[in-house]
């Protein structure tokens, strides 16, 4: 028995399940209601849920259609490849001073993960219909995986999620955010991956998702797609990079964000520290 809804959304859809194979068999933690496996939500059932609260059918949407619909979705970082780092230090760097530049999300139950679950897939929603709009010269979500990402990361960062990592695979050239977090309940720790670019991955565009989201328990995760021909886009050692709260402060940049090579150290210091993040509603 798999807890809550978004834990029973097992996948995609039966199309898409088999790439999550791997983790389904080797990734599963226990619970006292059950046994709890890697998934993957089901974006298009939140999309419709969100659709609904904002007024806006996401599937097909233009910058017109933005217009005409006067949506009130707003988000402070659209722009995070050019944002001065003045105002990251005022926007995000100050409201972090306490927290570590590496941590984890330190989360008590698993239906408070689903609480955060649905938190992060909603950011993504509302940036890929402002990134619609703003991006709408290069037909977003094409080729923009590090924009897209990187606005995430300042983004999360800004609403409290102190853990918020961007990761890029320079080999297969694709970009997306983890989170890790630790659960009391089941002790236990992992990655909430979301992508807010997903959907240009998938070559069945019917079926491909926005803004995939999926949960991997562990300290590692697979990520195929179609892309690149299946290859895993994990952070392989020697060929990927990282930008956290931690490469923020270290590295101050006049304009976006300095991205760090030394993934063994991501992965070594990540979990050393947990805490307790404070999000903005």
């Amino acid at each position: 028995m798999i807890i809550g809804r978004i834990l029973r959304e097992f996948y995609l859809r039966e199309e898409q399940s088999k790439r999550f194979k791997e983790q389904e068999k080797e990734q599963f933690v226990h619970h006292p209601n059950g046994t709890l496996g890697a998934f993957s939500i089901y974006p298009k059932t939140y999309e419709q849920e969100l659709n609904k609260k904002y007024g806006i059918e996401i599937k097909g949407i233009t910058e017109k259609i933005i217009e005409k619909q006067h949506t009130n979705i707003h988000l402070p970082f659209m722009e995070a490849h050019y944002t001065p780092y003045e105002e990251i230090k005022e926007k995000i760097l100050k409201q972090h001073t306490n927290k570590p530049g590496f941590c984890s999300m330190k989360v008590s139950t698993v239906k408070e993960l689903e609480e955060h679950i649905e938190t992060i897939h909603e950011t993504s929603y509302q940036h890929y219909i402002l990134a619609k709009e703003k991006y709408s010269q290069i037909l977003f979500p094409l080729s923009c995986c590090g924009i897209g990402s990187r606005n995430m990361l300042f983004n999360l960062l800004e609403k409290g999620y102190a853990n918020t990592t961007y990761i890029h695979n320079k080999e297969h050239n694709h970009s997306y955010i983890t989170l890790p977090f630790t659960i009391d309940e089941i002790n236990t720790k992992g990655f909430i991956i979301v992508d807010p670019t997903s959907d240009q991955l998938f070559n069945n565009k019917k079926i491909a998702p926005r803004n995939n989201l999926f949960i991997s328990f562990g300290e590692t995760w697979n990520y195929t797609t179609d892309w690149r021909e299946g290859k895993n886009l994990y952070p392989f050692e020697n060929t990927s990079v990282y930008a956290n709260l931690h490469t923020i402060r270290k590295y101050p940049v006049s304009q976006g964000v300095f991205k760090d090579d030394n993934m063994e150290k991501y992965f070594e210091k990540i979990f050393k520290k947990t805490v307790k993040m404070d999000i903005k509603k």
